[in-house]
């Protein structure tokens, strides 16, 4: 038999598939947790959950991610230093936003017009200086100039320079897009440069997952046009891969199903992407990719991304009730199937007469996920090495009060991790879902609840149906925009009354995503 071993690693769960390449069938299929702190252990217990399988039957193996994706929508990824070359400052950092998720923004002189003329010459004293200042406390450099599509002489001697002084990866922003957009060429090369940790990361552990197996076949990675590229173009350019999961999905639907016209919706523990399927292919973004609010210069598949899943977070909310948030977190019915003991504290909470707490979520926990050199704040991982810790229980460690507990920046990087309320233990509450530890689940079901001043059940049907409105809105905005070409955002009065009208909400419900 020929046949080819398909990998998906996602933010919950890594799948892999064994396909036949004679006769086009899907012969086994198996599923096993993502291992943040070691991808290749989740990829390697996929992989032998397809049971036995003679190495020299796989000629190809195929890797799709929402890794990547996630990282955009969740506000993660590497820590980055942007170099802008002969950018207007006002321009570039009202373009870029607040949100903009990289702190290091350097704006040095030259950069060329539409003619590729250069408009003033190149100040390599100043960016000599900016990376002297930040090599030790970054892990990649983005590099973008002004009219570099039209001349990249002034990127690629700053290129040059950088690596003449540090061994960090850098990427350039005419290496990514001849488009004229300044500004979405600056964030396509940020956003690379910040998943290339990442991408690099997940595709060392998928090689010593095969090579574990026995399994010597070339890698081939899903881009997000639904197109493949090498494994070492991805480490390259992983930006290439953002909407990678959700690209093989809609193909992965299209040929399983035979459908050639119809709607895809994939909902994962992170995102819900919802791609229309015309004549048996999505839409490429004549835009570029759009993801978690940031337009790229990306070619990709017209796949709309929503940060909504079953493990979204679910956070008290002084004037709604309840918010579920974009940001995935490990749900507490998971964390207590491999931590008993949050129960205990879970309990204690649970116990406290204290009123509900907005500025914080109390039953949350938190996870060394994983521990570099640049992390910072040595105090905080000293005591989660020891297990999860729930806010009050790190605080009282640390000696500091709960509000003041910040590690935003720990979180982004991806050394510490987040645990929970979600949909996931929601389902847990109600016995439609039972992988992991129930009683967990239902007891910080009822704390929100006890918090909210309503039942266990009514808060738990109202976050169902929440994810449900969510997720109509956002199928039904899909196909109005593909259908009039316009936008439907949400914060959009008029888009909120449409929405209303066609699902029949009921705005007095006051629970909201």
């Amino acid at each position: 038999m020929k046949a080819g071993l398909g990998i998906d690693t996602g933010g919950t769960y890594t799948d892999s598939v064994l396909l036949d390449f004679e006769t086009g069938k899907v012969v086994r299929k198996a599923k096993a947790l993502t291992t943040r702190h070691d991808l290749s252990i989740g990829i390697l217990d996929s992989i032998e959950a397809l049971g036995d399988i003679p190495s020299d039957f796989i000629k190809l193996v195929s890797l799709s991610t929402t890794l990547a994706t996630n990282s955009i929508v969740e506000g993660r990824g590497g820590k980055v230093c942007l170099i802008g070359i002969g950018y207007n400052p006002k321009l570039l950092y009202e373009g870029l936003g607040d949100s903009f998720p990289v702190r290091e923004i350097h704006i040095i002189r030259g950069g060329h017009d539409i003619y590729g003329v250069e408009r003033e010459p190149l100040d390599l004293e100043a960016a000599y200086r900016v990376i002297l200042k930040t090599r030790d406390s970054v892990e990649a450099y983005a590099v973008s100039g002004y009219g570099a599509v039209r001349n990249p002489e002034h990127e690629i001697k700053v290129k040059e320079l950088i690596r003449s002084l540090c061994d960090l990866p850098v990427v350039c922003g005419h290496e990514l897009s001849d488009r004229l957009n300044s500004i979405k060429r600056a964030v396509t090369a940020a956003f690379n440069a910040r998943l290339i940790p990442l991408i690099r990361e997940l595709i060392l552990s998928v090689e010593r997952a095969l090579k574990a197996k026995g399994i010597d076949a070339p890698i081939m990675v899903v881009k997000g046009d639904g197109h493949m590229m090498s494994n070492r173009m991805a480490v390259e350019r992983p930006i290439e891969t953002i909407l990678s999961g959700p690209a093989a999905s809609v193909m992965g639907g299209r040929f399983l199903s035979g459908c050639r016209d119809g709607i895809v919706v994939d909902m994962g523990g992170t995102t819900t992407d919802i791609a229309v399927l015309y004549d048996g292919s999505p839409r490429l973004s004549g835009e570029g990719a759009r993801v978690g609010g940031w337009q790229t210069s990306v070619l990709a598949a017209d796949i709309q991304t929503t940060g909504i899943g079953g493990d979204s977070h679910i956070r008290l909310d002084p004037r709604l009730g309840f918010t579920i948030s974009p940001r995935r977190v490990v749900p507490l019915s998971l964390l207590s199937s491999r931590h008993p003991e949050i129960k205990k504290e879970l309990l204690r909470i649970g116990s406290s007469k204290r009123e509900p707490v907005f500025t914080y979520q109390p039953s949350d926990f938190l996870i060394l996920s994983r521990s570099d050199g640049r992390s910072g704040r040595p105090e905080v991982i000293s005591q989660l090495r020891g297990g999860p810790k729930s806010i009050d229980q790190l605080a009282r460690a640390i000696g500091t009060h709960p509000v003041l507990l910040n590690l935003s920046d720990l979180e982004e990087s991806g050394v510490v991790m987040r645990s929970g309320l979600t949909p996931t233990d929601v389902l847990h509450y109600r016995g439609m879902y039972l992988k992991w530890d129930r009683e967990a689940a239902e007891i910080g079901v009822r704390l929100y609840s006890r918090w909210l001043g309503i039942s266990p059940d009514k808060f738990a049907d109202g976050v169902l149906e929440a994810v449900e409105r969510k997720v109509a809105r956002e199928i039904a905005g899909k196909i109005i925009s593909d259908e009039s070409g316009i936008a439907l955002h949400p914060g959009c009065r008029l888009c909120d009354w449409i929405w209303r009208e066609m699902l029949g909400l009921d705005d007095k419900k006051g629970f909201t995503l």
